[in-house]
């Protein structure tokens, strides 16, 4: 819960970031020339911003994952190869975060495999379901 509240209060701060760039674009295009070195270093340290506070959103988001599928795997609620897949994941995520806050370029396919194997997922739980044998030993 607590990793949940964390991840929200960073994208809350995110989107207040995105909106103050708008503001600030705004701004911009009313101003003379001799005030654009002014909003052009503005900009650039909110999109610095906003860039952390993507990449830490996508670690906090991992971490969770991580607590979620080692849950399900512990459980048997789906099978062990799918809460492998999702740990396995969740940590390409967090540590293609951690690269990219440290001034390394990494390829948005560290991210996008997030996004295939939450798709399979969501997929598995429509047609199939958790494993009623055992919720049953939850309850």
């Amino acid at each position: 819960m607590a990793i949940a509240g964390i991840n929200f209060t960073i994208i809350v701060v995110s989107n207040i970031i995105h909106v103050n760039l708008l503001s600030l674009s705004e701004e911009f295009a009313l101003t003379t020339s001799a005030t654009n070195e002014y909003y052009t270093t503005l900009a650039k340290m909110l999109y610095d911003a906003y860039y952390w506070t993507h990449f830490l959103m996508l670690m906090m988001y991992s971490l969770g994952g991580l607590v979620l599928y080692y849950f399900l795997f512990r459980s048997k609620l789906i099978p062990g190869w799918l809460s492998i897949w999702g740990i396995l994941a969740s940590i390409v995520v967090f540590f293609g975060g951690a690269l990219q806050l440290a001034d390394i370029k990494v390829s948005g396919l560290l991210f996008v495999q997030n996004g295939i194997y939450v798709l399979t997922f969501i997929v598995w739980l429509l047609v199939k379901g958790f494993n009623p044998k055992y919720i049953k030993e939850l309850e």
